[in-house]
């Protein structure tokens, strides 16, 4: 990964200049490949016109931080866990 985004501002190089590997569990993994999917299918369709692989419900892309942090929260409460994002 030679690209990096801060604060929702994309950036051509990380701060070290230098690609990082992120080691991912099989499971996380298989989730990234199916959004990876649906992504493709979407844009493919039309559905969405821009190119962020994750994006709301309704297809357009995220710029606020704020959306999946409560997604994230929904997500620990529904599985009983607790949450201290704030």
């Amino acid at each position: 990964m030679t690209k990096a985004r801060v604060l929702g501002i994309d950036k051509d190089t990380t701060k070290t200049r230098e690609d990082r590997i992120i080691q991912l569990s099989l499971r996380a993994l298989a989730v990234l490949k199916r959004q990876l999917a649906l992504y493709r299918d979407l844009k493919a369709r039309r559905l969405i016109e821009h190119n962020q692989i994750f994006f709301k419900d309704d297809g357009t892309s995220i710029r606020n931080l704020s959306y999946p942090a409560k997604r994230w929260r929904l997500s620990l409460e529904r599985l009983g866990q607790r949450c201290q994002l704030d």
